[in-house]
């Protein structure tokens, strides 16, 4: 079928909405009958009703009967919306159905008390349609609970800084038996702790623990409780940690496919850990702090290497030893992040096999006398031909570190060998304190770079240590349109 206006095509006007603002596509509905039909669905598609949303900016609108928050015009159009925010005075809002709500989000942030959640919203009736719910800042009471359970659709629950005041929970457990993914910030022992016995989660895919969420058992019982885990991100139970074997002696995740945890753990403690997560993976995604990788741990992460696409060991005690095994045994390593690496562990002859690595963070460590070292290091660095973005890292806070030098990107000390790097959009560097030294480009790298890295876009960090010459760097990288961020 054929279309005088590129704009009736749906695909179309849907990818020229995406780039408008509420106000834009507010006057765009105005410019003609077929235009109305491409955008007011688009300016009803995300909306937020109650009394907080009177604090937004107005949209301006000539007749306010196509777009307005008052109920009857939202009556008229609740059938556009599919992702809605509730906050505390929406009552007037909610009694007819939106049926193609999707994402529901219920509100009230508040300066300190939590809002008792409504117990007169009928989730199941009101939005049938409902896969995704995020509940921030509220008091949990029994009946919005039970609520909750009669609700088979939701998919995903997000629980942000949440209070608890039911008795009765069997509502909340019957829905987390739905769930494919549970993400909370917020410790709610008297839930956990209701937890049945024999009850298994098989359905949830994602779970993510946040800060304040403590380590305790009825935390570990709920994650337990789910074996068919594809992505497990725990952030933080250092408050009061638990021996290992406590924790996950009875763990099975056999499709685990990407973990990140944040508690103290030992090399013997990691090494179970990896040991109890281990499948056949085709990827995985691995993040770990406050870990200590020792011969044990690296032993047993070595079966990873085939599978790993992405490491983060920046806050973990990694000897800089494993960080090149990891370069030179991943072929599939994509991202990597770790603390640094020693220049005299780095042997020229031993080639780095992550040929598809994106992005790498790290610090190359030189003692006094292993400057000479320098052009060995720019040799490996040289085969990361689809290097995008290059991060070098200085912990500052580390007291040995006071004696030693960093890798410096000088074309005197061998950084014309990474001419290869033709994809890097981003040079970064982040010092810490006193260590500004460390980058000290000059004119000259400044026209290599010009010749050489055609596609990059931003360079990060302090250029030279003298004012004037950063000064002149700055102006030179933003007239080729490269962004300098100090």
């Amino acid at each position: 079928m054929a279309h005088g206006n590129p704009l009736e095509i749906p695909e179309i006007a849907d990818v020229v909405g995406s780039f408008l603002q509420r106000q834009d596509l507010a006057n765009c509905i105005y410019v003609s009958k077929s235009w109305r039909d491409a955008f007011l669905p688009r300016l009803w598609q995300v909306n937020a009703f109650g009394r907080r949303s009177n604090f937004e900016k107005p949209i301006q609108i000539p007749v306010p009967h196509l777009f307005d928050h008052d109920p009857d015009v939202v009556f008229h159009h609740r059938h556009l919306i599919h992702d809605l925010t509730l906050v505390k005075g929406f009552e007037p809002y909610v009694q007819h159905q939106y049926p193609n709500v999707h994402k529901l989000t219920i509100s009230y942030k508040g300066p300190v008390q939590f809002w008792k959640s409504p117990v007169s919203l009928n989730l199941k009736e009101t939005f049938p349609s409902l896969v995704q719910l995020t509940l921030t800042k509220i008091t949990l009471t029994s009946e919005f609970l039970e609520a909750l359970g009669t609700h088979s659709r939701i998919k995903s629950l997000h629980l942000e800084s949440i209070a608890y005041g039911a008795g009765n929970t069997q509502g909340f457990w019957k829905l987390l038996e739905g769930l494919e993914v549970l993400e909370t910030n917020s410790y709610i022992p008297e839930l956990f702790k209701t937890l049945q016995t024999g009850i298994k989660l098989f359905r949830m895919r994602k779970l993510r623990l946040g800060l304040g969420v403590r380590g305790d058992v009825s935390t570990i019982n709920l994650i337990m409780r789910c074996p068919m885990l594809q992505d497990l991100e725990w952030d933080e139970i250092c408050n009061q940690p638990l021996p290992v074997h406590h924790i996950i002696q009875d763990a099975c995740w056999p499709h685990l496919k990407r973990l990140s945890m944040d508690f103290h753990m030992r090399d013997h403690g990691l090494a179970y850990l990896l040991q109890r997560v281990w499948n056949d993976h085709t990827t995985f995604r691995l993040r770990l702090a406050t870990c200590v990788l020792g011969a044990e741990a690296s032993a047993d992460l070595a079966i990873y290497y085939n599978a790993l696409v992405e490491v983060n060991l920046m806050y973990c005690d990694v000897p800089s030893a494993a960080t090149l095994d990891l370069l030179r045994h991943c072929p599939g390593l994509v991202v990597m992040e770790t603390r640094g690496v020693m220049a005299k562990d780095i042997v020229a002859e031993e080639r780095w096999v992550c040929q598809r690595l994106r992005k790498l963070l790290t610090c190359f460590w030189f003692e006094e006398s292993e400057a000479g070292l320098q052009p060995v290091v720019f040799e490996c660095l040289s085969a990361l031909i689809r290097l995008e973005e290059l991060v070098i890292y200085i912990h500052k806070k580390e007291a040995d570190v006071m004696s030693r030098k960093v890798l410096k990107f000088r074309l005197e000390d061998g950084m014309g060998q990474l001419a290869s790097l033709q994809e890097l959009t981003s040079f970064q560097f982040l010092p810490n304190g006193y260590w500004t030294w460390q980058i000290e480009l000059g004119m000259e790298e400044f026209e290599w770079i010009k010749e050489h890295w055609k596609r990059l876009k931003m360079v990060k960090g302090r250029l030279n240590s003298s004012s004037t010459v950063s000064s002149h760097l700055k102006v030179a990288f933003e007239e080729l349109g490269i962004k300098v961020v100090n």
